[in-house]
């Protein structure tokens, strides 16, 4: 159990560092990579506080926040390839 609660403070460390990098990042690749990241550690601190507090409600909303993030993922480079294109 205690391993949950470690697990869990890890995950936020490791996010907060990902909001960073999201708003420092050089380059929109960078950006994007950490969002997607940030996307993935959230949907596994879903996952753990599913199983912490025996709800499988928080699955289905992990699978739906994967889903979305997978389609945000899919626009916001559409979107960077768009204006690539544009640049030149």
């Amino acid at each position: 159990m205690i391993m949950l609660y470690v697990s869990i403070f890890l995950l936020s460390f490791t996010i907060v560092l990902l909001i960073i990098r999201a708003i420092t990042g050089p380059k929109i690749g960078d950006r994007l990579i950490a969002i997607n990241a940030i996307s993935t550690k959230i949907i596994m601190l879903l996952l753990i506080i599913s199983f912490l507090f025996n709800e499988t409600y928080f699955v289905d909303v992990a699978f739906i926040y994967s889903s979305i993030g997978f389609l945000a993922s899919i626009v916001i480079s559409k979107y960077n390839e768009f204006l690539s294109r544009r640049a030149i």
